[in-house]
């Protein structure tokens, strides 16, 4: 079969593409699932596998913490109600995750970063499906940066009016859930303590009692 069979090489007139004899397969396959699928309220995004069979495979890596260590790593975007995927971007190696879209674009929070950008991406077709009514106000968030006096207008929204965004802590920072929010996505996330803009010294006053440095904390904590 391997012989016989063969997939036309579409060229997208970049020279050196590694991509090149597979592309138009993948770019055909992501816009037919995005014209059939309407996925619901609740989108979740993550990495995945697509297995090596022992033929060339562009973009061949190995992660050996992953369930399928070998084979192209995909960032998906899938229907948590139905199961269904519904949008995905292949990693292509550094250099070119770095020349893509959002990369180092500056905002009032600074430049956007790779991870930041590639949910931004994936989750593109469904900007703006939040309709934000009026009136508005302003919400002062003064721990994004020390240097940077953060002030958002925003609107009073509800959120069964739009999708919300589920991520774990690789995709997850205040900065990401911002650049979602702005472009009308809402966003459960984790995200890790010492992520740029973390309001740390807040949450503190409210989990002192037992995060605390205190006695009174370390006794609590060897309890639980």
């Amino acid at each position: 079969m391997h012989a016989a069979f063969a997939l036309p090489v579409h060229t997208n007139g970049e020279v050196g593409d590694p991509f090149q004899a597979v592309r138009r397969m993948w770019d055909t396959c992501r816009s037919v699932f995005l014209a059939n699928v309407s996925p619901s309220w609740l989108l979740i995004v993550d990495e995945s596998m697509v297995k090596w069979v022992g033929r060339n495979m562009p973009g061949l890596m190995v992660v050996p913490r992953k369930p399928t260590p070998m084979g192209l790593e995909l960032h998906t975007v899938c229907c948590a109600v139905s199961g269904i995927l519904v949008n995905f971007e292949m990693y292509e190696g550094k250099e070119r995750m770095e020349a893509k879209q959002f990369v180092g674009e500056v905002n009032e929070f600074g430049p956007i970063n790779k991870s930041t950008a590639l949910t931004l991406r994936c989750v593109q077709p469904w900007f703006g499906s939040v309709r934000l009514p009026s009136p508005s106000f302003t919400l002062v968030l003064p721990c994004i940066h020390s240097k940077i006096k953060c002030k958002l207008t925003l609107m009073l929204v509800l959120p069964t009016k739009g999708r919300v965004l589920v991520a774990d802590s690789w995709f997850g920072s205040v900065a990401c859930a911002l650049e979602l929010f702005l472009h009308g996505i809402f966003s459960i996330m984790n995200v890790k303590t010492g992520t740029k803009g973390y309001p740390k010294q807040e949450l503190m006053v409210v989990v002192d009692g037992i995060k605390g440095k205190s006695e009174e904390a370390r006794r609590r904590r060897r309890e639980r």
